[in-house]
């Protein structure tokens, strides 16, 4: 009995010591482990939460959770109400998103047609004139969900681009209870920037010169750095059309170039507050970015694959990590084309790894930028605010 109670005494202290100074051993076990797993890990002991720690900031993987409201309606309330709801859905698939995704998310972009989780599962998307207290339920609870430091920037809008976290379905939402979340996490070599404005704060960008303007909503990145803004427009359209020309003229003043801007006018911007203008600053060495733009007189599939020619032949996939982003007038989707889900479709068609994500809105902000940030002898300054058209952006991070 004795030379057993050794022997178990033995092999525990063993165990003991391969679980918190066999850092080979721990490394590889816990590197099997979701982010939100490694930060419990963390709290066990100094060589674990030197370790966890370290996996953490080794990873730069994205992830996103998207739900169509009227196909996946599978979900209970969480008010236990027998009624299945499409936002409920949303809830349950964001916990298992943020449960599984290996990084942490430092930023979030939604894109939803709801105001609020607790809104009739009924709901067509006609209730553009709801108060702001739903915008402010539904941000507040996604952003209970994510993360503390975790940045939110909320888009109510009429209809809404997703996919699947399985890339296997990427279909468009025009007003069919679509919403859907994007979640970054810090990345070497990238800075991702959110940036808001009020309709006072505005008023008072508006007296400051084009490069105070720049500076400001880039929140001092150096401007050669800068490669894709993303701007969106809520209470004051008028505000977003002259934030988006103002930057392109400082931009232009600054380098003789300009970074992809583009965006949307929607009905309701928010982070903690309604929002005049707000949107992401994409920068660094490591970020590349390309936009297109699908006019009025893009009307069937081989005209959306001839504009995004130009665009795959910058080969910005390449062994590179993409996010694509479409913003397309709301008179543009099954409205125009006959049929549903054509933009979208051919968007898979030509970049068939990258995630798409976006809205339908009340105007579109973008150009054809395909320069990379490369030096160009020949400019014009075209118009960056459009309607009955779709800005389709990719962004490639390396």
């Amino acid at each position: 009995m004795d030379v057993e109670n050794e022997l178990s005494q033995g092999g525990m202290e063993m165990a003991a010591f391969i679980m918190t100074e066999s850092h080979e051993f721990i490394t590889n076990l816990l590197s099997y482990l979701p982010a939100k797993c490694l930060c419990s890990c963390a709290r066990v002991c100094k060589s674990w939460h030197k370790i966890s720690q370290r996996l953490i900031k080794n990873r730069h993987e994205m992830s996103w959770s998207c739900v169509n409201g009227l196909e996946d309606n599978t979900c209970m309330l969480p008010s236990g109400d027998s009624q299945a709801h499409p936002m409920a859905t949303f809830e349950v698939d964001l916990n298992e998103c943020l449960k599984t995704m290996s990084s942490i998310p430092k930023h979030a972009l939604l894109f939803t047609e709801f105001l609020s989780w607790k809104e009739s599962a009924k709901f067509n998307g006609s209730q553009s004139n709801a108060s702001s207290r739903g915008l402010r339920e539904l941000t507040d609870i996604v952003r209970s969900k994510l993360p503390e430091g975790c940045t939110l920037l909320s888009l109510h809008t009429p209809g809404t681009f997703g996919t699947k976290r399985d890339l296997k379905l990427l279909e468009e939402s025009e007003s069919e209870g679509g919403i859907s979340c994007l979640l970054l996490p810090e990345m070497e070599n990238v800075r991702i920037l959110q940036f808001s404005s009020t309709t006072n704060h505005s008023k008072e960008l508006k007296k400051k010169y084009p490069q105070e303007l720049m500076t400001e909503i880039c929140g001092g990145c150096a401007a050669d750095e800068v490669k894709c803004i993303l701007l969106f427009g809520g209470m004051s359209h008028h505000n977003c059309q002259w934030t988006a020309e103002t930057l392109q003229k400082a931009f232009y003043q600054e380098l003789g170039k300009v970074p992809v801007i583009a965006g949307a006018l929607v009905r309701k911007v928010k982070t903690t507050e309604p929002l005049s203008v707000g949107g992401l600053v994409f920068s660094g060495a490591n970020v590349q970015a390309a936009s297109v733009l699908l006019n009025e007189f893009v009307s069937t599939k081989a005209d959306i694959k001839r504009q995004l020619a130009p665009l795959k032949n910058l080969n910005l996939e390449k062994g590179r990590r993409t996010i694509g982003f479409m913003f397309a007038c709301i008179g543009r989707g099954l409205n125009h084309y006959c049929e549903e889900n054509v933009e979208s479709q051919v968007f898979r068609e030509c970049f068939p790894d990258t995630p798409l994500f976006g809205l339908f809105g009340n105007g579109e902000i973008g150009r054809e930028n395909l320069t990379l940030m490369e030096d160009t002898k020949s400019y014009k300054l075209p118009e960056v605010v459009h309607g009955y058209t779709t800005v389709v952006v990719l962004i490639s991070i390396k």
